[in-house]
């Protein structure tokens, strides 16, 4: 993932701009926000961002194919018009069927 920021970073001509321009954007709506971050704090950010967004996806992976083969089990909640929901790999997220 450092590798395809690294990557970014070292574009040149329009590719550069557009880049530098989501980099510049993202740091005025933080600001605007009352979070005054530098450039290198939002490519921190974005990296950051990525690197659970893999993380999650990795997980979920885990969890369907856990749940597919059968070793997650279905708790009951009773939560209206729906009963049966499975346990969600991310915490303080349920998944309902």
């Amino acid at each position: 993932m450092e590798a395809d920021y690294e990557a970014k970073e070292a574009q040149e001509g329009t590719a550069k701009m557009k880049w530098d321009s989501k980099l510049r954007l993202r740091q005025s709506k933080l600001v605007a926000a009352g979070k005054p971050m530098d450039r290198a704090a939002v490519l921190a950010l974005y990296l950051d961002e990525a690197i659970v967004g893999a993380e999650n996806k990795v997980r979920l992976g885990r969890w369907r194919a856990q749940r597919k083969r059968g070793l997650r089990k279905e708790r009951a909640i009773n939560c209206g018009a729906s009963t049966r929901v499975l346990v969600s790999p991310f915490p303080l997220a349920l998944v309902w069927f």
